[in-house]
């Protein structure tokens, strides 16, 4: 072969970096949310078996008294099939990061609104001196309940 022989040092760090690069793959992935990554969390899933399967081909080929070169070769091979895998992923990731909200995320903010609204309107209605599990009569005095809920002429 006119390829250099692969060295098992730098293939070590490649697999190392492999690894670290699948760990912030699979945060990233989780951060889009699972309707829009269901399909890139299954191929990252295949990704995490090749790379066990890396590793321990990688393992058994330095176990041995001297390295098998045609063993550390498919090593590589396999290698550079899962970075390139990996590279595809992140870019999808990338990809799915930019695109608009899911609906569910959406529902989630349509909710968080309406929840707002209503307690901005129990507090206009109870008043900022108490918390909304007092009760508006507790604690008052019969001048500030006359005053607060009986209509003045200028209201009317």
């Amino acid at each position: 072969m006119n390829e250099e022989q692969p060295n098992p040092e730098a293939l070590a760090e490649e697999i190392e970096a492999t690894q670290e690069k699948l760990d912030a793959l699979e945060k990233e992935i989780e951060e889009i949310g699972e309707p829009a990554a269901h399909e890139l969390t299954k191929r990252l899933d295949a990704l995490k078996v090749e790379e066990r399967a890396l590793r321990r081909n990688f393992a058994e080929a330095l176990a041995e008294s001297a390295p098998d070169e045609e063993r550390l070769e498919k090593v590589q091979k396999l290698l550079t099939h899962i970075e390139a895998e990996e590279a595809a992923l992140e870019h999808e990731a990338d990809f799915l990061h930019q695109a608009a909200p899911s609906s569910a995320e959406l529902i989630m903010r349509g909710g968080a609104k309406v929840f707002e609204a209503g307690a901005k309107k129990i507090k206009e209605a109870l008043g900022d001196e108490r918390h909304a599990w007092q009760s508006p009569l507790v604690n008052q005095t019969l001048e500030k309940l006359e005053k607060r809920y009986t209509k003045s002429d200028s209201d009317s």
